[in-house]
């Protein structure tokens, strides 16, 4: 499956279409502040999820301040892995390993995105859908005898009961700043280098975000009136054909968002099957149990009782989805039991002999009378 970040052409053949584009409201001052905030996450936290969460929470006066600075935290901090990208079985990476390497695909960074606004209590879903592929992706593939379907991932998040548009791939820093203070006390002077992300792509308008993101579940495309089908979403708007009107997409995304496992609900999987005939189940269902066996961060080091909840989650899901949508993965779920065990195994088996270690070179206690 691949993932695609912009051409810079693409974004500059469209930035002019934006005029429509809201910052929420937000005034210009205090986005500085805030995004100097996020330009400047402390050294030490950087690489640790759980730490710029807490610092990008702290920061933020209500949700809408922290929903930008998750956003600019990507931006800024965050570069586009061009080899994994075309790679057919590239290796997943949990959110906490792509935080602490700080580069990853689509899939990476709408899921750290998601991981902010779940740990802020702020509803969030990743959507899956299509983009445009660059001319020269399309003969490389054809080259390499790949299919040229193309996959992206992206966000909706819910601020002042509003869902809004993200894409937090497809932003890049547009401007970098550096100010000057004085300290007083110290009697030095120290320069702040604040970046300025492009925010094209936070809560563009659904119109222009549609020129370029074909969402496989139509309530994504945020827009009540007018939908456009699935293959001709992108095209220009006397080619398109339509779906149906007066969609209610924000009833519908509460509707998923509420389900115990939302991208796998009966509501999500009976829209995206009646309107782009996919609903990527598969996928997902295989990328979100690989996730508790893939690569650790450094400071996350897997546990066995991780090991033992992701085992109760892997089967959880797989009932729910059979009784959602009548599909069952009980193959896959046997092959993900196995590898889960052999890994449990390794690391119950390296504990032991740590824990047999420490014993060893604990000093012996000596009887007293």
């Amino acid at each position: 499956m691949l993932y695609l970040k912009p051409s810079i052409g693409l974004i500059l053949a469209l930035f002019l279409a934006i005029a429509s584009h809201s910052h929420a409201s937000i005034d210009e001052k205090r986005q500085f502040q805030l995004d100097s905030i996020s330009t400047n996450i402390p050294k030490e936290s950087k690489q640790n999820l759980d730490q710029v969460h807490t610092f990008l929470h702290k920061n933020g006066r209500t949700d809408e301040e922290r929903v930008w600075l998750f956003y600019g935290y990507i931006a800024t901090h965050f570069k586009y892995d061009q080899k994994r990208k075309g790679e057919r079985d590239a290796p997943i990476f949990s959110p906490e390993y792509t935080a602490q390497r700080r580069s990853g695909v689509c899939r990476d960074f709408s899921k750290v995105f998601l991981v902010l606004c779940q740990k802020s209590g702020i509803p969030c879903l990743e959507v899956t859908g299509r983009t445009p592929i660059p001319v020269w992706e399309i003969i490389g593939n054809w080259l390499h005898h790949m299919k040229s379907t193309y996959t992206h991932r992206w966000n909706v998040v819910k601020v002042n009961d509003t869902w809004m548009l993200m894409d937090p791939t497809w932003s890049s820093v547009k401007e970098t700043q550096r100010i000057r203070h004085y300290d007083p006390k110290k009697k030095v002077n120290f320069t702040v280098l604040v970046k300025i992300p492009a925010r094209i792509y936070y809560n563009p308008d659904p119109v222009f975000m549609m020129k370029t993101h074909a969402p496989i579940h139509p309530a994504f495309l945020l827009l009540s009136d007018s939908l456009p089908t699935f293959k001709t979403a992108r095209k220009k708007e006397t080619r398109q054909k339509f779906f149906c009107s007066n969609y209610h997409f924000s009833d519908t995304i509460d509707l998923i968002y509420a389900a115990k496992f939302p991208l796998f609900s009966k509501t999500y999987y009976t829209g995206c099957m009646k309107y782009s005939k996919t609903a990527a189940m598969l996928n997902n269902y295989e990328y979100e149990l690989s996730l508790p066996v893939q690569k650790s961060a450094r400071y996350k080091q897997p546990t066995l009782e991780q090991f033992d909840n992701a085992l109760l989650q892997a089967r959880e899901l797989t009932t729910y989805i059979h009784s959602e949508t009548g599909i069952a993965y009980t193959d896959k779920l046997k092959l993900f039991e196995e590898e889960l065990a052999k890994k449990r195994a390794k690391l119950k088996k390296k504990l032991d002999a740590e824990e047999k270690a420490k014993k060893k070179k604990a000093p012996k206690k000596t009887s007293t009378q």
